[in-house]
């Protein structure tokens, strides 16, 4: 079974992995990762409604709270999410395109999102595969 999770997306400048490379694709697509790009947004711009949900819930972040502020129309979680779901539907592309699985299987707590993310991501892929 292949591990997709430590196939390198960004070559230089990217971030470190515990694998001893740079640029894994877990790096990005994790939902630590996904916390990490929301906290990054919000030093960017600590008047979100993203930035007001997280001091709401005491300086803490996850992805349920980045999920609940794009359900309400924050543009920052938005934009992180258009962000997260282009790496990830670029990860699973080029997955695909080398491996030419018959099935892709995604898991994790962000998948309990349901089809509505699992369209978003399959409305960037540049082939049309179906997850």
């Amino acid at each position: 079974m292949a591990e997709p999770g430590h196939m390198v997306i960004r070559t230089f400048g990217g971030r470190s992995c515990l694998c001893g490379q740079s640029g894994c694709f877990e790096q990005y697509v994790s939902v630590t990762a996904l916390v990490r790009m929301a906290k990054e947004s919000i030093d960017k711009n600590d008047s979100s409604f993203l930035a007001q949900m997280y001091r709401e819930n005491g300086d803490k972040l996850n992805g349920e709270i980045i999920f609940a502020a794009l359900d309400a129309g924050g543009r920052s979680a938005k934009a992180v999410m258009e962000e997260y779901t282009s790496i990830l539907a670029m990860g699973i592309n080029s997955f695909i395109n080398i491996l030419d699985p018959d099935a892709v299987v995604l898991s994790g707590g962000i998948t309990e999102r349901g089809s509505g993310f699992i369209n978003i991501v399959q409305s960037k892929f540049t082939l049309k595969h179906r997850l």
